[in-house]
């Protein structure tokens, strides 16, 4: 740490910045009180509320948080008002991760945090029926978590972080690949410092820290893995979803041959049945879904879910192991289509809700929590406008992320290497995640890049200004 702030001066900076924090987001409720649908994640979400039972591809979590809040309401403004919350606590994390562990100036971390709680995807997706607000804060405190450990070396921060990752993974299972890539990053940029300084003591410890964070990673992952399976009865191993298997093979679809099929023994024809081009990386996500997709071929083939599930988790194993290459080049389209216009405004408009509900789900939402979907779907608001006209930033914080942080490393590589290069392979995993294992161009599943991009610019911007002696006031006192 490079200042000892005492603890009042501390508790008046929080206090302040949540004030600006709570009034902009108090203020975009009422500029916006509009809360969407996005189906059939939402649908899923609010039925899995009403019935208890667990959704068997998508989070059961966040049914659990709507089954709290909004089901004794029988109204879902809750939501909106509990998401907002939520994205007001992130934005304070955000502050006190820049000013605790970053040795941020007051005005740059303020600054901050008051931008995201104003930044497009997180204003837009509080005001959908989705985990994204929830899944965000906790991955947010995994990350927090993890820096404090590369500041501090303490253990502990270590089971924090795991426990946080798994708390977003089990929110948005879009943010496994970077979850289970963070359990080990701060234990081992520990050790690679200790390593560089053939420091006996540093590297001794830094050893421990990987195994504690092995050991806490089985346990807590391991453990909750065993708990869903107990919990569900869907799948007979340890899974993350009952649907993990589909998931996979949808994931890798143009890598499966017919060979893949006979050796669990199906027939190789059943591929002749699949509707949507197999060998296009495009179609992955009709794949899951659609009726003539591989995933429904399959299942139909085989009969019972169980069985269905473990053949395709092998399957897609097999398919991914033989052509490792192939896996990676489909990429290539995922990253591409946040240049393609016309795919841009696709995606967009779907994930603000742009595929209304039907007859039958409206007439359900509106006894259930009186909610009036027919005057909302697809209609303009002014969430929806700010979060349209971000095309831009989104990008940027998918694929100029890493650049921004490998810049803020350089900037600050003789204070404060580790953090450093913490984040350079925090940010590029968080890249290299979405363009592997996104089927689909898909801004809702970046809406934790505009967190750490946030930090990343104000910790540049920290660095630059000390390079141009404009040192911290509050730090030379």
């Amino acid at each position: 740490m490079e200042r000892t702030r005492n603890a009042p001066g501390a508790a008046l900076e929080i206090a302040l910045v949540a004030l600006v924090v709570v009034a902009i987001k108090l203020a975009w409720m009422l500029a916006d009180p509009t809360l969407r649908i996005f189906l059939g994640d939402s649908a899923a979400y609010l039925h899995s509320a009403l019935v208890g039972i667990a959704p068997p591809d998508r989070s059961f979590v966040y049914p659990l948080l709507l089954r709290w809040f909004a089901l004794p309401a029988a109204t879902l403004e809750p939501v909106l008002l509990g998401q907002s919350l939520l994205g007001a606590l992130t934005a304070l994390l955000v502050f006190s991760m820049l000013r605790e562990l970053l040795g941020v100036r007051f005005a740059l971390a303020a600054l901050a945090a008051a931008l995201l709680a104003t930044e497009p995807a997180q204003v837009a997706l509080e005001r959908m029926v989705m985990a994204e607000s929830a899944g965000t804060y906790c991955l947010t405190a995994a990350i927090a978590a993890g820096l404090a450990y590369v500041r501090t070396r303490s253990w502990r921060f270590l089971v924090y972080g795991i426990v946080a990752g798994l708390g977003a993974a089990m929110l948005r299972m879009s943010l496994l690949p970077v979850v289970l890539g963070m359990v080990l990053l701060p234990a081992c940029v520990v050790l690679a410092e200790a390593l560089l300084r053939r420091n006996r003591r540093a590297l001794a410890h830094g050893a421990v820290g990987v195994a504690v964070a092995l050991s806490a990673s089985a346990l807590v992952h391991g453990g909750y893995q065993r708990w869903y399976d107990l919990r569900t009865e869907a799948v007979d191993w340890p899974a993350y979803t009952a649907r993990e298997g589909a998931m996979r093979l949808a994931l890798v679809a143009p890598l499966v041959r017919p060979a893949h099929l006979e050796r669990q023994g199906l027939s190789p024809r059943l591929l002749e049945d699949v509707g949507p081009r197999l060998a296009d990386p495009r179609t992955r996500e009709a794949q899951m879904w659609f009726d003539d997709g591989i995933v429904a071929v399959v299942t139909r083939a085989v009969g019972t879910p169980r069985d269905s599930e473990r053949i395709m988790r092998k399957i897609a194993v097999r398919a991914a192991r033989e052509d490792p290459l192939g896996f990676i080049a489909m990429s290539r389209f995922v990253a591409g289509g946040y240049f393609d216009d016309a795919t841009v405004a696709h995606r967009i408009a779907d994930d603000l809700g742009a595929r209304g509900p039907n007859p039958g789900q409206l007439r359900w939402l509106r006894d259930e929590f009186g909610y009036e979907g027919a005057r909302i779907a697809g209609r303009p608001s002014a969430a929806t406008r700010w979060f349209s006209n971000a095309r831009w930033w989104f990008t940027a914080c998918l694929f100029a992320l890493p650049l921004f942080a490998l810049a803020a490393a350089w900037v600050h590589w003789r204070r404060d290497a580790a953090a450093g290069v913490y984040l350079v392979a925090l940010t590029a995993g968080m890249l290299l995640s979405h363009v592997l294992f996104s089927a689909i161009v898909c801004f809702r599943y970046l809406h934790a890049h505009p967190v750490v991009m946030l930090v990343v610019l104000a910790w540049l911007a920290e660095g630059l200004l000390r390079r141009h002696g404009c040192p911290d006031r509050e730090a030379a006192r």
